[in-house]
C-alpha cells in the first residue's frame, strides 16, 4: 500500500541540473530586460536628438541676433579694410560675450564666390586684413551676403566646437557691399549632448542592475515553487504517489501546485485499488479492469490453461485446526502463484486447494505453452522444496499420521482457443476464459489419478513447445474425457 501523503520542501536541495539559460526565471529576465533596454534605447535616442536640437536652435537664435545687431551697426557708414576703426568695434563687441570665439567683416571681391577679409578680432589671433578668401564651397556664408544666415551644423577646429551666423552690410546707398560673420563656441551643445549620453549610459548601467535584481527576485519567487513541483514530479514518476507540494501560494503557481496535488491523490487513488485488487485478482486483469473502466469486453484468443490440485487434500484438512489449515493453504498457494507468475500467467481462481492460471490472456503471451510448462515444471519443484521445509518443522507429522507421506500436486495443461473477459452479474463481475480448453485442461488434471501422473500434457499443448521441452514428455495414448466426444493424445513427464 501507498505511504502517508507528504511534503516535498525544495529548501535546502538542489533543483533539476538545468542550464542557467533554459532556466524560466533567467529568460523571463532577458524578456523583460530586452524590452526594458530597447525602449530605454529609443528613449535615450528621442532625448539625446531632441536635446542637441533645442540647444543647437537656442545658439542659432542669439547667434542670428548678435550678427543682426553688428550688421545694423556698420551699415550706411564707409566699410574699408583695415580700418582701425572697424577692428575697435570688433573687439568691444568680442569684450562683452564670452561664447564668441571669433568676428570679422568680408567685402565682396570682383570674382564671384570669394571675399576679401576686412577686419577680424579673435583672442589670441592674428589680423588676416587684406586677405583673400575662397568661399565657394561655403553656401551660407555667401548667402550672408543678401540676408541673415546661420550654419546648420557645427564645424571642429582649434577653438573646438564651432557656429556660425552671418548678416549682410548695407552701404547708404542700399546695396550690399559685404557681411559680418561671428563664430561663437559650441561648448554648450556639446555638453547637452554629453550630459544626455551620460544619462543613457547612467540609465543603462542602473537598468543592468535593476535587471539583475530582478532576475535574483524572479529566481527567489519562481525556483522555490518550481523546485518543489519538480522534485514532487519526480517521486511520482518514480511510483511515489505520496508525494505532495502542498503550496499557500495564491497564484499560478499555486494553482499548479495544487491541482499536482490533486493529480498526485488520484493517482494514489489509482495505485490503492490497483494494489487491492492485485490480491484478489491478478496484476494484469487488475490492470485492465482499471484500463477499461471495470470491464474487459470478451474476446477470443489462443492460450494454454493450467489446471493443478492438492493430493489428498481431505485427509490432510481434517488432520489440522481451522487457522492452520489456512495457513498451510496460504503458504503453498502464495508459492505456487509466484511459479505461475514468474512465467508470465495470470492465477484466475483458486477453489480450494485448486488452481486455475491461463497463459496468454489478459496480455499476449508469446510462446505461452512453454510458459505454462515451465510453471507446471517449477510448481512441482517448489512443492518439493515445501515438503522439505515442512518436514524439518515437525508440520508434516499431521498427515503422515494419517497415512499422506508428502502432498503432491496434479497438473494438466492444455493449449486452445477460448473465449476470455469479464463474466457475471451486474453489480458482481469476474474476468474468466470459457470454453472446451478449459474443460480439457481440468479433466487431464483429474485424469492424472488414473494414470499415476503428476503433469500430463495435451498434444496441442505438446506441439507448441519448444524442443528441450518436448524431449521431457512421453507419450501415454489417447483418452477418452468427461464431456469430450473426441479422445484426446496425452503425454506426461518422463
Amino acid at each position: 500500500m501507498s505511504e502517508e501523503p507528504r511534503s516535498v520542501e525544495a529548501a535546502g536541495e538542489p533543483l533539476v541540473r538545468v542550464p542557467v539559460w533554459r532556466r524560466v526565471h533567467v529568460r523571463v529576465s532577458l524578456l523583460y530586460g530586452v524590452v526594458f533596454f530597447v525602449v530605454l534605447l529609443l528613449l535615450s535616442m528621442v532625448f539625446y536628438q531632441r536635446g542637441a536640437e533645442q540647444a543647437l536652435e537656442g545658439l542659432q537664435a542669439r547667434l542670428l541676433a548678435r550678427t543682426v545687431s553688428l550688421a545694423a551697426a556698420l551699415s550706411h557708414q564707409p566699410v574699408t579694410v583695415g580700418d582701425p576703426e572697424l577692428v575697435s568695434l570688433l573687439e568691444r563687441s568680442v569684450d562683452g560675450d564670452p561664447e564668441i570665439v571669433s568676428i570679422y567683416i568680408m567685402l565682396r571681391d570682383p570674382e564671384p564666390g570669394f571675399l576679401i577679409i576686412a577686419a577680424e578680432h579673435s583672442p589670441g589671433g592674428s589680423d588676416p586684413a587684406g586677405t583673400r578668401y575662397d568661399a565657394r564651397a561655403l553656401p551660407v556664408l555667401l548667402m550672408g551676403l543678401e540676408q541673415p544666415a546661420v550654419e546648420s551644423r557645427l564645424y571642429a577646429d582649434t577653438s573646438g566646437l564651432t557656429l556660425s551666423g552671418y548678416a549682410p552690410i548695407r552701404s547708404a546707398a542700399g546695396t550690399n557691399v559685404g557681411l559680418v560673420g561671428v563664430d561663437v563656441s559650441a561648448a554648450r551643445v556639446a555638453a547637452i549632448q554629453d550630459e544626455v549620453l551620460r544619462f543613457a549610459l547612467v540609465a543603462f548601467g542602473g537598468g543592468l542592475a535593476l535587471l539583475g535584481l530582478l532576475t535574483v527576485v524572479l529566481g527567489r519567487a519562481l525556483r522555490g515553487p518550481l523546485a518543489a513541483v519538480v522534485r514532487a514530479a519526480g517521486e511520482v514518476a518514480a511510483g511515489r504517489f505520496a508525494a505532495r507540494v502542498r503550496s499557500e501560494r495564491l497564484d499560478e503557481l499555486g494553482v499548479l501546485s495544487r491541482h499536482f496535488d490533486e493529480m498526485a491523490a488520484g493517482l494514489e487513488d489509482r495505485e490503492k485499488i490497483r494494489a487491492l485488487f492485485g490480491r484478489f485478482v491478478s496484476r494484469d486483469v487488475a490492470r485492465k479492469l482499471l484500463e477499461q473502466r471495470g470491464e474487459i469486453p470478451p474476446e477470443q484468443r489462443d492460450v494454454t490453461v493450467l489446471f493443478s490440485d492438492l493430493v489428498s487434500y481431505s485427509t490432510v484438512s481434517e488432520t489440522l485446526p481451522p487457522q492452520q489449515i489456512v495457513a498451510l493453504l496460504n503458504e503453498y498457494l502464495e508459492a505456487m502463484h509466484g511459479c505461475v507468475e514468474a512465467e508470465h500467467g495470470c492465477v484466475l481462481e483458486y477453489t480450494g486447494d485448486g488452481i486455475l492460471a491461463v497463459f496468454g490472456a489478459p496480455a499476449t503471451l508469446p510462446g505461452h505453452a512453454g510458459a505454462a510448462m515451465r510453471a507446471a515444471l517449477g510448481m512441482q519443484s517448489r512443492l518439493r522444496a515445501l515438503n522439505d521445509e515442512w518436514e524439518r518443522s515437525g508440520r508434516a507429522e499431521a498427515w503422515k499420521s494419517r497415512g499422506v507421506e508428502t502432498l503432491r500436486a496434479r497438473i494438466g495443461l492444455h493449449t486452445g482457443l477460448v473465449v476470455a473477459g469479464t463474466v457475471g452479474a451486474r453489480d458482481r463481475m469476474k474476468y474468466g476464459v470459457i470454453g472446451d480448453t478449459v474443460n480439457v485442461a481440468a479433466r487431464l488434471e483429474t485424469l492424472n489419478k488414473e494414470l499415476g501422473t503428476s503433469i500430463l500434457v495435451s498434444g496441442s499443448c505438446l506441439r507448441e513447445l519448444p524442443a528441450e521441452l518436448r524431449a521431457l514428455l512421453v507419450p501415454r495414448g489417447e483418452h477418452r474425457v468427461k464431456g469430450r466426444v473426441q479422445e484426446v493424445d496425452v503425454y506426461s513427464v518422463a
